[in-house]
């Protein structure tokens, strides 16, 4: 108890002893001296420390709770009940921060409950330290496109779930890139593209080709009719992956492709539309003259 206290209790005492001796001295009776009682009663809290914290998934950190003695200024450690809104706490005060992000409260009381405080725990997601990006390398022709793959990771490599995650191709002329990570191949060149999450980011390097159409190789007269000629050949890619449409044209022996007209009667009237890359295709040239030997092209 502090100093003045005490002395003033003690100028209380003396006060009341002056008064009984006076009483005393006139009516010769004795008088008991009472203690005098306190006007100043000792007022306590519970207090929790720290008060306010932030804290990634999975982190700790310990609570600790004391009483305050406010009359006199003293502070003492006291046992409580914990309580806690999101994540664990340990009944020594031990708090775990839970997976999801958001703002909780840590609760501790007296086991009677009349008295209490609140601490604000703060959790937020693990930052993104890098960005990992597959294909790393990739070569596409033109016309083509590309899926790239995007993985945000911690600072120990852990994957990270539900970031997000932006786009962009360094030369958008050669090659573009969708919200979602689709390359799409424009014109032959190099380009890089980024993916950037929280502040880090990942590459991938893309060249692009030039499209080089397949060639039909196996152009062949099947059969003959007095006015038509079914022809037939394997179908190619158009140098993109997509079957390939073609060109048909004829004339009298020998043909030249400049002067040479397309076909317009028949199934193979130009243009003849791919269906499956590697299938056998067959086509008819028809309105040609009986007694005329044909040449034919296809490209």
């Amino acid at each position: 108890m502090p100093f003045k206290y005490k002395l003033s209790r003690r100028l209380a005492i003396s006060r009341t002893t002056m008064l009984a001796v006076s009483i005393m001295a006139v009516a010769c009776e004795a008088v008991e001296i009472a203690e005098p009682t306190s006007q100043e009663e000792d007022v306590i809290a519970v207090f929790i420390q720290p008060d306010s914290i932030t804290l990634q998934p999975n982190q700790t950190q310990r609570f600790r709770v004391y009483l305050n003695k406010t009359a006199d200024g003293d502070t003492v450690q006291v046992a409580v009940v914990y309580v806690a809104t999101g994540g664990s706490i340990a009944q020594d005060g031990l708090y775990t921060a839970g997976q999801t992000p958001g703002i909780y409260r840590v609760i501790a009381a007296t086991a009677d409950g009349v008295l209490a405080d609140t601490a604000s725990v703060t959790v937020v997601p693990v930052p993104v330290a890098s960005v990992a990006v597959s294909p790393a390398t990739a070569t596409i022709a033109e016309g083509m496109t590309i899926q790239l793959l995007v993985e945000p990771r911690d600072s120990v490599e852990n994957p990270l779930t539900g970031r997000a995650v932006s786009w962009s191709s360094s030369n958008p002329e050669v090659a573009m890139v969708s919200v979602s990570g689709l390359v799409t191949a424009l014109t032959a060149g190099i380009t890089t593209i980024s993916a950037a999450s929280e502040g880090a980011s990942g590459t991938a390097a893309i060249t692009v080709t030039a499209a080089r159409p397949g060639a039909v190789s196996d152009l062949s007269v099947v059969s003959v009719s007095q006015s038509s000629v079914t022809l037939q050949f394997t179908e190619v890619d158009d140098g993109t992956g997509q079957p390939a449409r073609y060109d048909v044209r004829f004339e009298p022996a020998p043909i030249s492709w400049g002067s040479a007209p397309e076909v317009s009667q028949g199934t193979c009237a130009t243009p003849v539309e791919g269906t499956s890359i590697g299938a056998t295709r067959l086509c008819t040239v028809e309105g040609l003259s009986a007694g005329t030997t044909y040449e034919f092209q296809l490209v």
